[in-house]
């Protein structure tokens, strides 16, 4: 596959609407440079007398190509690059005595170059506490995984009024965040 772009036409069925985009596919010869895009603070928990990588709290590296002409693609793990010394979910994090933060370098390695990245990584131990609330009536907030972006945030209470007066619960949901950007 060659890196020139095709336009492909878009319609939605039954209607004349119809949207083009260009797409193409991009060679890894094509790629100037690579990324990994910063990693917020992970916890880890207390597991006897260690602490690890908390499963709910584990984030991914994300790796990221930009071409030459500044066009950025996301990599997939396994197919375009390997991860080396990031802690898996479960994996023990060491920490200095009374420290509560700890940080591991972790390595990417690009598969079609063999170029490599590294990403300091930060591990802490302070137990997860609410750092704010929003009212929200995303119907599923487990799916929008501390993206705040997809939380449909009830900013004015007029916003419920007229037949749900009075029925507030029935129509809002309070979802607290945490200092690691987790919902609940």
């Amino acid at each position: 596959a060659d890196s020139k772009a095709e336009t492909v036409t878009f319609k939605l069925a039954g209607t004349e609407a119809a949207i083009e985009k260009k797409v193409s596919v991009v060679k890894a010869t094509d790629f100037s440079s690579f990324e990994i895009v910063d990693v917020p603070t992970m916890y880890a928990t207390t597991s006897g007398d260690t602490f690890v990588v908390d499963a709910d709290y584990n984030k991914e590296l994300v790796v990221k190509a930009v071409t030459a002409d500044g066009k950025v693609v996301t990599l997939v793990e396994g197919a375009d690059y390997i991860v080396e010394d990031k802690p898996a979910a479960g994996a023990e994090v060491k920490f200095e005595e009374k420290a509560t933060e700890a940080k591991v370098t972790a390595t990417v390695t690009i598969n079609a170059t063999g170029t490599k990245l590294t990403k300091e990584l930060t591990y802490s131990n302070v137990k997860p506490a609410v750092a704010d609330f929003v009212f929200t009536t995303t119907a599923d907030i487990a799916s929008v995984d501390g993206n705040l972006e997809k939380v449909k945030q009830l900013t004015d209470i007029v916003e419920i009024a007229g037949s749900y007066a009075g029925n507030f619960d029935t129509v809002a949901k309070i979802v607290t965040v945490d200092q690691y950007g987790k919902y609940e």
